[in-house]
């Protein structure tokens, strides 16, 4: 008994060590958040984030009416994980604002195109301003200029608004495969792209990326 009891509660302080590091890890983005808040025409650095949880909030300062996101979604595990619903609440929210948003996708699963096709198809019969595009980059239809492309993006993954609000950039540096975490972010507001001409750069390279992958494969 003793040693099992023992065991418990070795696993009891470890779920509880778990718990005050995400809560750390949390606060301290949100220090940064609201540091960042008081200089936010400068750009935002943070060591990891989700999209849905980090990202949601700053684009949700953004007006969407008529605006056009691009993200580059890597294999679109996201869609599958634990976080699932907070993103689609995200990109429902940008759809029924007015946002015309299209989700780049590298090598996903049979289930993954399934659940990414069945989603833009509820947007479609929402009744929203908005839409979902699911653009398929698959094998099958690069040639080597656009593989190498691709390939460079597999893991980096940059997401871009172009709206009413200006231009803005969401840089993930890495983003593994099936984590719904990416680390070394990089976010450019809107106002860092119109005053600084080293954060414009950066974002019109992105932005001719994002629209050469676009071309790549059919909208699905």
């Amino acid at each position: 008994m003793s040693v099992l009891f023992s065991f418990l509660l070795g696993c009891l302080f470890f779920l509880a060590l778990i718990q005050v590091i995400n809560f750390l890890s949390r606060r301290k983005k949100w220090n940064a958040r609201a540091q960042w808040d008081l200089t936010a025409g400068e750009e935002l650095h943070l060591k990891s984030a989700s999209i849905a949880s980090d990202l949601a909030p700053l684009f949700s300062r953004l007006d969407m009416s008529g605006a056009k996101i691009s993200v580059v979604g890597g294999d679109g595990s996201y869609i599958r994980s634990s976080r699932r619903r907070q993103m689609r609440r995200m990109v429902r929210s940008w759809t029924k604002a007015g946002a015309h948003v299209t989700y780049i996708l590298h090598d996903p699963s049979k289930r993954t195109e399934t659940l990414f096709s069945e989603f833009a198809e509820q947007i479609s019969t929402s009744g929203h301003a908005g839409s979902l595009t699911v653009v398929l980059a698959p094998k099958e239809c690069r040639n080597d200029e656009s593989a190498v492309l691709l390939a460079d993006y597999r893991n980096h993954h940059p997401t871009v608004y172009v709206g009413p609000s200006g231009r803005a950039l969401w840089l993930e540096g890495l983003h593994p495969d099936n984590s719904v975490f990416a680390y070394n972010i990089r976010y450019i507001p809107p106002s860092a792209v119109t005053e600084s001409a080293n954060s414009k750069a950066t974002f019109k390279k992105y932005l001719e990326a994002i629209e050469k992958m676009e071309d790549i494969c059919q909208a699905a």
